[in-house]
């Protein structure tokens, strides 16, 4: 399921654009807010639901609460590296401290308490065609005109980015 409204202009955009290789790979893409999950998938049964646009709990309970009595065995929830709090020397680690108030965080833990299959990622960085930002290119830029790349802190910090 695409969350959205296929008339809007964001929708003419990468990557929603690029559904119609999804159709023409034999697969199906159908329109909707989380919310009518139930409605708009119909009767469908599905193995793994795959969650890359929620954000907060209210947007992504009904989704989790629909895959669960509809017997699908695994969710994957994309969540962000935004929900760990600050440290000085990064990368984080599952574990570390997170900020209570994310609301990925509350996600992940109704997760946690209703699915017994479930994953989440936490990418720092997203990048690829139709991404929403552009952190990459600045890097690619300057490595393409031979310019420094700046590190901050001691310069041995490790992060991972995620296509």
């Amino acid at each position: 399921m695409t969350v959205g409204d296929e008339s809007s202009d964001k929708m003419k955009k990468p990557p929603f654009s690029r559904f119609s290789e999804i159709v023409s790979g034999g697969g199906k893409t159908v329109w909707g807010k989380p919310a009518d999950v139930a409605t708009v998938v119909g009767g469908e049964t599905f193995d793994v639901v795959l969650d890359n646009n929620g954000k907060d709990l209210d947007t992504v309970r009904p989704v989790v609460d629909w895959a669960k009595s509809s017997g699908v065995k695994q969710f994957l929830f994309i969540s962000s590296a935004g929900i760990y709090k600050s440290t000085e020397e990064p990368p984080h680690v599952e574990g570390d401290a997170v900020k209570a108030d994310a609301g990925h965080v509350g996600v992940e833990k109704y997760l946690a308490e209703t699915f017994g299959n479930w994953a989440s990622f936490r990418p720092q960085y997203m990048i690829g065609s139709g991404n929403n930002k552009d952190c990459e290119e600045w890097f690619f830029d300057r490595i393409v005109r031979d310019r420094p790349v700046p590190i901050p802190g001691s310069g041995l910090q490790l992060t991972n980015i995620s296509h």
